[in-house]
């Protein structure tokens, strides 16, 4: 038995495998071939068994249907098909990180793009465990704040506040400053 050298187990003939007791009976060689033909299969579906590596190539009911096996709260059917692998593909290491600014930066971020951060009660003086979002204007209308509210609070940790958005500009606008002095002097007369 120990002279195979064998690349791929669908080119060892399994009745080589047997020991010579059983190799030469006729029902255990029927059940070799048999299992021959599954065993040559193999290496193709074992690649099909590979989930995560294969979320760039599967289709939108496979996603759907991992979403619900890796409880991903934030996964909506509505979402675009990108979305939707992201959130798939990032699932397991999101819920390592949950109730950490990264995996509402992350969460929020593999939705409505990039550019959120998380701005901590004590960079913007809040009171304490407060935070609040920092976004493009992209994220600008009700209802996707809405949205993003419900992700937030589904990924933030129980004692934390969360204090609302702050809406970022990012188009460039020419800001004009103009200063204007007037000097004046004062004096009594007569006195």
């Amino acid at each position: 038995m120990g002279g195979w050298r064998v690349s791929n187990i669908g080119e060892l003939p399994f009745i080589d495998t047997l020991p010579d007791s059983l190799s030469g009976d006729a029902q255990v060689q029927a059940l070799a071939e048999a299992i021959n033909l599954q065993l040559q299969q193999l290496p193709a579906q074992i690649g099909q068994a590979l989930i995560l590596p294969n979320v760039s190539k599967d289709e939108e009911a496979v996603l759907d249907a991992l979403s619900w096996q890796l409880h991903i709260d934030a996964y909506q059917q509505s979402y675009a098909i990108d979305v939707k692998r992201a959130l798939v593909r990032d699932a397991i290491r999101l819920h390592r990180i949950l109730g950490t600014p990264a995996a509402i930066e992350e969460l929020v971020g593999a939705i409505f793009g990039p550019g959120v951060t998380v701005e901590e009660w004590f960079d913007y003086g809040g009171d304490p465990y407060h935070f609040r979002l920092l976004v493009p204007d992209s994220l600008e209308g009700a209802p996707e704040q809405a949205a993003a509210t419900l992700l937030i609070l589904q990924a933030k940790n129980a004692r934390s506040v969360f204090d609302g958005f702050v809406v970022l500009a990012t188009e460039s606008y020419t800001l004009h400053i103009g200063m204007a002095l007037h000097g004046a002097a004062f004096g009594q007369i007569g006195g």
